[in-house]
């Protein structure tokens, strides 16, 4: 007697075990083992046609892909997902794929393109009453708002976030926003109020055993301990983000791990090491699609050449880094630039 096929639901329920999967490897920082188990799930639900399981799953996978810097495939999932969510009204699934659009477009360096997403998918998580998501957007605005130079608009919109993440409990979340307080307390030179918030941030991503939320946070306190002189202990930080950049094959945090080193590297005199290694992060965040990353960057080159004495290389740097911050729309941080050029 030949076995009879699994059904729809057999076939979900299974799914559902490959997505746990997916989940956990994520967490543990193996992106190439969360997309094998997404693509398991996907192929389990690939006869039943468009689901809100299959939505998720391909935004979740387009999410993995973001994480390590795979911009372009993340952008095609995160499409797809929407176009998913789109044909069967799912509205909670339309409002989480536009705001994965957003991130991509504010990496970008679309910034009015991501503002419109972010208004969308905040309208469709109002409508879904998801208040955690409303959060999430919330925070994802907030870091808009920094990198447009509104930080008091900034830090109303993460505590926002925060308290919608502690409301309902989503300690991930939670973890990105304390990150996210903490780096606009490091912008405003409030130190000891940054780093607090980072320490509370890497509690709950050691607790959670949260590899991505490790490193992101470990290269903010690097950042902070930089610029309070503590070169040994921000070389530490930095050390561990950047080997679990490595592990996860992780293009953007490998960029902002090997910029603090090549900071760290002309801060100690070694100023053909910091060249070396500001030439390797410049390229991963090329190929990441970081347009910010890549502008900060250029303002590391233009600090390297100043100390090598080349002014001129300098000006020429710091200009090309006016012009793409200016026509990103980052008012502030063009203002910053032009102080610059106009003292040397």
């Amino acid at each position: 007697m030949r076995a009879m096929p699994p059904t729809f639901d057999e076939l979900r329920q299974r799914a559902a075990q490959f997505i746990k999967k997916a989940q956990t490897a994520r967490r543990h920082g193996d992106a190439d083992a969360a997309i094998a188990f997404y693509d398991d799930a996907l192929s389990l639900m690939e006869e039943e046609g468009d689901s809100p399981m299959a939505a998720d799953a391909v935004r979740w996978k387009g999410w993995v892909l973001s994480e390590r810097g795979d911009t372009h495939a993340a952008f095609r999932f995160f499409h797809r997902a929407l176009a998913m969510a789109e044909r069967i009204d799912y509205i909670n699934g339309q409002a989480q794929a536009l705001n994965c659009l957003g991130t991509i477009a504010q990496r970008r360096g679309e910034l009015t393109n991501a503002q419109q997403l972010y208004r969308q998918a905040a309208h469709h998580a109002e409508s879904s009453s998801d208040k955690r998501l409303l959060g999430v957007v919330e925070m994802n605005r907030g870091v808009l708002e920094a990198s447009l130079g509104d930080w008091d608009a900034a830090l109303v919109r993460l505590r926002l976030g925060l308290s919608a993440f502690q409301s309902v409990g989503d300690r991930e979340s939670e973890s990105y926003a304390y990150n996210n307080i903490g780096m606009q307390y490091a912008a405003r030179k409030r130190y000891a109020q940054a780093v607090q918030a980072f320490e509370m941030a890497l509690a709950i991503a050691y607790d959670r055993e949260d590899m991505v939320v490790e490193a992101t946070v470990e290269l903010n306190l690097g950042d902070v301990r930089i610029q309070q002189g503590e070169l040994d202990m921000a070389t530490r930080s930095v050390a561990r983000a950047l080997r679990i950049a490595e592990f996860r094959r992780d293009r953007l945090r490998m960029s902002e791990a090997l910029r603090l080193k090549s900071r760290i590297e002309r801060l100690r005199g070694q100023l053909g090491n910091a060249l070396e290694t500001l030439r390797q992060a410049r390229y991963h965040a090329r190929e990441g699609e970081d347009a910010l990353l890549q502008l900060e960057l250029l303002t590391e080159l233009g600090e390297l050449c100043r100390e090598q004495g080349d002014s001129d290389r300098t000006r020429e740097v710091l200009r090309e880094a006016l012009v793409g911050f200016t026509e990103m729309g980052a008012v502030r941080r063009a203002e910053a630039i032009a102080e610059e050029l106009a003292a040397l």
